[in-house]
């Protein structure tokens, strides 16, 4: 919901590339947004399905001291909840670091997060 109606913010990161055949993507994919209240948004994709990725991201023009929100995998690439499995994808919290004016995040294998910029 935070990208909704929101303005793209530039954002520069290098997480590698994620290589499968003769499929090769970058590792992470990210995309940062201020929405219509002024708030800073983060999305962070780590499409490798069996390595976490660590981040260093840059928010060009921005000062940020903190970054909270919520991250989402689950064991397997198509996992899914069921009515038997409710818990299978559940979101947990998540966030990032500051260090040398950049944004440090880990993120698990085959993850989605997305985090409030402060």
């Amino acid at each position: 919901m935070p990208f909704h109606d929101s303005a793209a913010v530039p954002v520069t990161f290098d997480a590698g590339t994620y290589s499968y055949r003769d499929l090769h993507l970058p590792r992470v994919d990210t995309v940062a947004a201020r929405d219509s209240s002024g708030g800073l948004w983060l999305a962070l994709i780590n499409v490798d399905p069996n390595q976490p990725a660590s981040v260093a991201a840059t928010i060009d023009g921005a000062a940020v001291r903190s970054a909270t929100g919520q991250v989402l995998t689950a064991a397997a690439v198509d996992a899914h909840n069921s009515f038997d499995r409710p818990n299978e994808g559940v979101p947990r919290p998540f966030g990032g670091r500051i260090s040398g004016g950049q944004l440090l995040f880990d993120l698990p294998p085959k993850s989605v997060a997305v985090v409030e910029l402060r």
